[in-house]
This record gives structure tokens, sequence and C-alpha cells, in this order.
């Protein structure tokens, strides 16, 4: 007796079989794109492809430090709004203040340039350890003065110096504090009112206390950005002791200028410039604790702070 032979597919079903697979296939990688559900893949190399998902970004090119896009500080407003969220992590100064971060994302798009990068950097470096004074907290305070010495279209030299002089409004009581003219106009040419100068804006009468040469060339100068960084330094560190506390920071900046818009903008900007950086302490205002006195230093600059008032970033 014959054994039975095993059935075989006529050819014809089995290409109508392969076409209809092929036709499922279609449909389901279809409504997956129509309904946005993701189909998982075969990866031809898995592990080449984990690596190219690891890989580093590259670091930033040209003459300008740029802000990380994803930091807190580089929110961008909804379309049409002029108010900014406030940032995760960061609250809105005690008492009923305004938001911590109200023009952060235009403050901080420009990034920082090469030199006034540096001269943050040395003028943080030639502290005392003690002090725990980090770069970000004095670049937040430089771009928040002057736009890092660009204010009114001014730029930078390679020597620190800008190609025009930055001076602040008279402080004649509106708007700001009084202060009388204290140098005879020498260093901000009023003889009635003083007016803070240079890129960290100091007045007169508090540079005449910490002015100090900070790049070497035997001149102190509240016009070069090496020279008022160090001298901003410095002052921070003799207000505020440990700058690696947030007591310590709140007291410096209040120190600086005393103002609670000040203080958000200022941390809020650290934040964004810290991108990256281990070990910086950033003070979350209403929820760290004030610190235990108020300033005991004559301010550096008691009015408003010119990049906050540019009418370019309203």
């Amino acid at each position: 007796m014959a054994e039975p032979q095993p059935m075989v597919q006529p050819s014809s079903t089995r290409r109508s079989t392969r076409i209809w697979a092929g036709l499922g296939a279609a449909v389901i990688a279809l409504f997956a794109t129509l309904t946005g559900a993701s189909a998982q893949l075969p990866l031809a190399d898995s592990g080449q492809a984990a690596a190219a998902s690891n890989e580093p970004a590259a670091a930033p090119a040209g003459s300008t430090w740029d802000v990380p896009k994803q930091t807190a500080g580089a929110i961008a407003p909804a379309a049409g709004s002029t108010d900014l969220p406030t940032p995760p992590g960061t609250s809105p100064p005690a008492g009923g203040g305004p938001p911590a971060e109200p023009i952060i994302a235009a403050l901080a798009a420009d990034g920082i340039p090469s030199v006034a990068l540096d001269a943050y950097r040395r003028a943080a470096r030639s502290q005392p350890s003690s002090c725990g004074l980090p770069w970000p907290l004095l670049a937040a305070i430089g771009r928040v003065e002057s736009d890092h010495g660009r204010f009114g279209g001014a730029l930078l030299r390679t020597d620190g110096t800008s190609t025009r002089k930055v001076i602040g409004i008279p402080l004649d009581g509106i708007g700001s504090a009084l202060i009388r003219d204290s140098d005879g106009g020498r260093l901000d040419g009023d003889l009635v009112f003083d007016r803070a100068v240079g890129p960290m804006q100091f007045i007169p009468s508090t540079w005449a206390g910490y002015g100090v040469d900070g790049n070497g060339d035997d001149v102190v100068d509240p016009f070069n950005i090496y020279d008022a960084a160090a001298a901003a330094a410095g002052y921070l560190c003799a207000a505020g002791g440990d700058l690696s506390t947030s007591a310590g920071q709140i007291r410096a900046v209040r120190a600086y200028n005393d103002s609670s818009a000040y203080l958000a903008n200022v941390f809020a900007l650290e934040k964004a410039y810290a991108a990256g950086v281990p070990g910086v302490t950033i003070p979350i205002l209403g929820v760290e604790p004030a610190p235990d006195s108020g300033p005991t230093l004559p301010p550096v600059n008691p009015g408003p702070p010119l990049a906050t008032t540019d009418p370019a970033l309203s």
C-alpha cells in the first residue's frame, strides 16, 4: 500500500497568501502613522543605534557661549504671549512679588561673549575658596546690569573694554535712590547726581572702595569687564560670606541691589548659565530661608538695572 503524500499548496495559493500578508502589514503601518502609534521595527544594528543615541552634543562654536536650549532659562513664551512661565524649581519671591522669570528667555537668549565669560571665570577663581563664588552668579549680574557690557549697542573688545562706555541713569530719587555726585563727575560725567558705570554698574562711591585691577594692566577701570567683574566678585564675597549657600547668595545679591525683582531675575539667569556646571547652588525664592540680616555694605547699583529696562526687551 502506497504511503499518502503530503498535500502541497498550489503556487498560485502561496502567492495569494504572500500578497494578503503584505497588504495586511501595509494597512497596519498606515494605521500606526495616522493614529500616532509607534511600531517597533527590528534594528539592523542595535548596538550602533544605541551608541548614536548616547552621543554627546557638540560644544558650542564661535565667539559666544550659548545657553543650552532646554534649560529653564531658555523657556519660550506661547505665541502672542508676553508673559513667560515660571521654570520648574523656581518660585515667585515671597510677599506676592513679580514672577521669578519675567524676561529671562529674552535675557539669556543672546549668550555670553567669550571675553565676558573669561572675565567672570577669572574673577570667580581669584576669590578665596571659602567664598565659593560660582561664575554663573557673576554672569547673571553682568547680564541684568548691562548685557555683559553690550548695552546700547556697545561691543566688547578683546582687552575687556567696550566700544562705548556704559553709563546708567542719574540717581536722582525718581524711580531710584537719591545719590548726589560723589566724584566730581570723573567717572560718570555727572556733576549733580551719581550714575552707575561700566558692565557691572558700580556707583562711583562703591567703586572707590572695591575697584581692582582684574587683568594685570596696572589700571583700575570700571569700564573694563575684567576689572569690573573682579570688583563685583570681591564685593559679593564680602557681602555674602559663603556663596555656596542659598543664604549667602541672597545676602550678597540683596547688597548689590536690594530689589525682589532683581533677585528673581539674577537667580533665574544663574540657573540658566549654570546648566551643566556641577555644584552650583541656585536659591529658590520663597522656599529658601531669608538671610539673617539685611545688607551691611553700600549698594553697587541702587537703581533699576539697565538691561531689564531696555525698550528692546519689552
